[in-house]
């Protein structure tokens, strides 16, 4: 199912403020030629999978090689993009 895992692409970044989405369905939608089928659902489903303290996954991430984000600045972002999620209807 594509659509949930661009979703954790696409929410997973967004936590540490990388502003992916349009470029990957941007992308998507070039390569295969067609748009991802339910990608709003599935992105509020990993929003709401990533509760209820989306911070505790810093170290794991620190462990891939991300940047010095703290878990209180994952908290805020993963609050900024389910009110952009929300707002969005």
């Amino acid at each position: 199912m594509p659509a949930w895992d661009f979703a954790i692409i696409v929410q997973d970044a967004a936590c540490f403020e990388m502003g992916i989405e349009d470029f990957v369905l941007s992308h998507y939608r070039r390569t295969s030629g067609q748009n991802l089928k339910d990608f709003d659902f599935w992105r509020r489903c990993i929003a709401l999978l990533q509760l209820p303290d989306p911070g505790v996954w810093v170290d794991g991430y620190k462990a891939l090689g991300a940047s010095d984000i703290t878990p209180d600045e994952v908290r805020a972002n993963h609050t900024a993009s389910v009110e952009r999620l929300l707002s969005e209807g």
